[in-house]
Protein backbone atom coordinates (compact mmCIF):
# COMPACT_ATOMS: atom_id res chain seq x y z
CA UNK A 1 0.00 0.00 0.00
CA UNK A 2 1.28 3.58 -0.72
CA UNK A 3 -0.17 6.07 0.36
CA UNK A 4 -0.04 9.28 -2.40
CA UNK A 5 -1.57 12.65 -1.48
CA UNK A 6 -5.84 11.96 -1.77
CA UNK A 7 -5.37 8.08 -3.65
CA UNK A 8 -4.40 5.38 -1.79
CA UNK A 9 -3.02 2.65 -4.37
CA UNK A 10 -3.84 -0.57 -2.52
CA UNK A 11 -2.27 -3.81 -4.42
CA UNK A 12 -4.07 -6.69 -3.14
CA UNK A 13 -8.00 -5.66 -3.39
CA UNK A 14 -10.92 -5.11 -1.35
CA UNK A 15 -9.81 -6.72 1.78
CA UNK A 16 -6.68 -5.31 2.36
CA UNK A 17 -8.75 -1.52 2.28
CA UNK A 18 -9.02 -1.05 6.01
CA UNK A 19 -11.62 0.30 7.74
CA UNK A 20 -9.76 3.25 8.72
CA UNK A 21 -8.35 4.14 4.92
CA UNK A 22 -12.21 3.99 3.64
CA UNK A 23 -12.94 6.60 6.87
CA UNK A 24 -9.90 8.37 5.72
CA UNK A 25 -10.38 8.43 2.00
CA UNK A 26 -14.48 9.91 3.09
CA UNK A 27 -13.13 12.34 5.19
CA UNK A 28 -10.23 13.97 2.84
CA UNK A 29 -12.45 13.43 0.05
CA UNK A 30 -16.65 13.85 0.45
CA UNK A 31 -16.12 16.07 3.08
CA UNK A 32 -13.57 17.64 2.24
CA UNK A 33 -15.80 18.85 -0.18
CA UNK A 34 -19.10 19.19 2.03
CA UNK A 35 -17.30 21.62 4.76
CA UNK A 36 -16.05 24.50 2.76
CA UNK A 37 -19.35 24.25 0.35
CA UNK A 38 -21.48 24.62 3.61
CA UNK A 39 -19.37 27.29 5.05
CA UNK A 40 -19.49 29.35 1.33
CA UNK A 41 -23.14 29.27 0.95
CA UNK A 42 -23.92 31.99 3.49
CA UNK A 43 -21.92 34.63 1.39
CA UNK A 44 -23.38 33.32 -1.64
CA UNK A 45 -26.73 33.70 0.05
CA UNK A 46 -25.81 37.24 0.60
CA UNK A 47 -24.40 38.03 -2.75
CA UNK A 48 -27.56 36.81 -4.75
CA UNK A 49 -25.87 33.84 -6.13
CA UNK A 50 -22.29 32.69 -7.88
CA UNK A 51 -20.47 29.29 -8.66
CA UNK A 52 -18.99 26.32 -7.20
CA UNK A 53 -16.43 23.97 -8.79
CA UNK A 54 -15.66 20.94 -7.66
CA UNK A 55 -12.47 18.89 -8.86
CA UNK A 56 -13.83 15.30 -8.67
CA UNK A 57 -11.74 12.56 -10.56
CA UNK A 58 -12.08 10.42 -13.74
CA UNK A 59 -12.36 7.40 -11.18
CA UNK A 60 -16.34 7.96 -10.79
CA UNK A 61 -16.27 6.64 -14.24
CA UNK A 62 -13.35 4.81 -14.42
CA UNK A 63 -13.49 2.36 -11.17
CA UNK A 64 -9.96 0.62 -10.21
CA UNK A 65 -10.01 -2.18 -8.05
CA UNK A 66 -6.46 -0.65 -6.47
CA UNK A 67 -8.17 2.22 -5.84
CA UNK A 68 -11.80 1.20 -4.10
CA UNK A 69 -12.16 3.94 -1.80
CA UNK A 70 -11.18 6.64 -3.81
CA UNK A 71 -13.34 5.69 -6.59
CA UNK A 72 -15.87 5.43 -4.28
CA UNK A 73 -15.69 8.57 -2.45
CA UNK A 74 -14.90 10.46 -6.00
CA UNK A 75 -18.23 9.16 -7.59
CA UNK A 76 -19.88 10.40 -4.45
CA UNK A 77 -18.41 13.82 -4.54
CA UNK A 78 -19.62 13.62 -8.17
CA UNK A 79 -22.97 12.62 -6.89
CA UNK A 80 -22.86 15.53 -4.10
CA UNK A 81 -22.05 18.01 -6.84
CA UNK A 82 -25.44 17.29 -8.82
CA UNK A 83 -27.65 16.68 -6.06
CA UNK A 84 -26.29 20.45 -4.86
CA UNK A 85 -26.82 21.99 -7.90
CA UNK A 86 -30.86 21.46 -7.89
CA UNK A 87 -31.37 22.42 -4.90
CA UNK A 88 -28.69 25.87 -5.20
CA UNK A 89 -30.48 26.89 -9.17
CA UNK A 90 -32.90 28.28 -7.78
CA UNK A 91 -30.90 30.58 -5.58
CA UNK A 92 -28.89 31.45 -8.69
CA UNK A 93 -25.96 29.53 -7.66
CA UNK A 94 -24.51 26.71 -9.84
CA UNK A 95 -22.66 23.77 -9.05
CA UNK A 96 -20.40 21.69 -10.93
CA UNK A 97 -17.70 19.42 -11.10
CA UNK A 98 -14.39 18.72 -12.87
CA UNK A 99 -13.13 15.21 -13.78
CA UNK A 100 -9.26 15.27 -14.23
CA UNK A 101 -7.75 12.13 -15.85
CA UNK A 102 -3.89 11.61 -14.87
CA UNK A 103 -2.32 15.05 -14.32
CA UNK A 104 1.18 16.16 -14.42
CA UNK A 105 1.36 16.86 -10.67
CA UNK A 106 3.72 15.13 -8.01
CA UNK A 107 0.64 13.36 -6.83
CA UNK A 108 1.14 10.84 -10.25
CA UNK A 109 4.89 11.87 -11.06
CA UNK A 110 7.05 12.16 -8.24
CA UNK A 111 8.51 9.41 -6.25
CA UNK A 112 6.38 7.13 -4.22
CA UNK A 113 3.26 8.50 -6.70
CA UNK A 114 0.99 6.41 -8.14
CA UNK A 115 2.96 5.55 -10.83
CA UNK A 116 5.78 4.12 -8.49
CA UNK A 117 3.29 2.65 -6.95
CA UNK A 118 1.65 0.51 -9.94
CA UNK A 119 5.00 -0.01 -10.87
CA UNK A 120 5.65 -1.81 -7.77
CA UNK A 121 2.74 -3.60 -7.78
CA UNK A 122 3.48 -4.79 -11.88
CA UNK A 123 6.87 -5.18 -12.14
CA UNK A 124 7.20 -2.74 -14.54
CA UNK A 125 9.52 0.41 -14.60
CA UNK A 126 7.68 3.49 -13.12
CA UNK A 127 8.15 5.08 -16.25
CA UNK A 128 7.01 2.45 -18.28
CA UNK A 129 3.52 2.37 -16.22
CA UNK A 130 3.35 6.86 -16.89
CA UNK A 131 4.04 6.35 -20.66
CA UNK A 132 1.52 3.22 -20.54
CA UNK A 133 -1.05 5.76 -19.15
CA UNK A 134 -0.28 8.85 -21.64
CA UNK A 135 -0.94 6.31 -23.98
CA UNK A 136 -3.79 5.13 -23.00
CA UNK A 137 -5.89 8.15 -23.55
CA UNK A 138 -6.82 9.34 -26.93
CA UNK A 139 -4.38 12.39 -26.94
CA UNK A 140 -1.56 10.33 -25.71
CA UNK A 141 -0.28 12.86 -22.57
CA UNK A 142 -1.09 13.81 -19.34
CA UNK A 143 -3.62 16.88 -18.54
CA UNK A 144 -1.11 19.52 -16.74
CA UNK A 145 -2.96 21.50 -13.87
CA UNK A 146 -3.00 24.66 -16.41
CA UNK A 147 -5.83 23.44 -17.72
CA UNK A 148 -7.56 22.09 -15.50
CA UNK A 149 -7.70 25.62 -13.73
CA UNK A 150 -8.87 27.12 -17.00
CA UNK A 151 -12.27 24.60 -17.00
CA UNK A 152 -12.22 25.94 -13.57
CA UNK A 153 -12.20 29.75 -14.28
CA UNK A 154 -14.24 28.88 -17.13
CA UNK A 155 -17.32 27.72 -14.91
CA UNK A 156 -16.74 29.63 -12.29
CA UNK A 157 -17.35 32.72 -15.03
CA UNK A 158 -20.14 34.69 -16.32
CA UNK A 159 -19.82 32.58 -19.90
CA UNK A 160 -21.41 29.53 -18.53
CA UNK A 161 -23.69 31.07 -16.80
CA UNK A 162 -26.44 28.16 -17.64
CA UNK A 163 -23.81 25.41 -16.56
CA UNK A 164 -24.91 23.82 -13.41
CA UNK A 165 -24.97 20.37 -12.51
CA UNK A 166 -22.11 19.04 -14.96
CA UNK A 167 -19.29 16.79 -14.35
CA UNK A 168 -16.71 17.87 -16.99
CA UNK A 169 -14.04 15.78 -17.93
CA UNK A 170 -10.00 17.01 -18.69
CA UNK A 171 -8.77 13.24 -18.97
CA UNK A 172 -7.45 13.37 -22.71
CA UNK A 173 -10.00 10.72 -23.69
CA UNK A 174 -8.75 8.96 -20.90
CA UNK A 175 -12.03 7.32 -20.44
CA UNK A 176 -13.61 5.72 -23.00
CA UNK A 177 -17.28 4.94 -21.83
CA UNK A 178 -19.97 7.69 -22.18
Amino acid sequence: MNNVGAVTVQPGGIARVTDDQWQASWDLNVMGTVRPTRAALPQMYRRGGGSIVIIGSVNPYYPDPGTYDYCATKAAVTNFGKALSKELGPKNIRVNSIGPGPVTTGLWLDEGGVADTIADASGQAPDEVRSATAGASAMGRFTTPEQVADLVVFLASDRSANTTGSDLRIDGGFVTTI
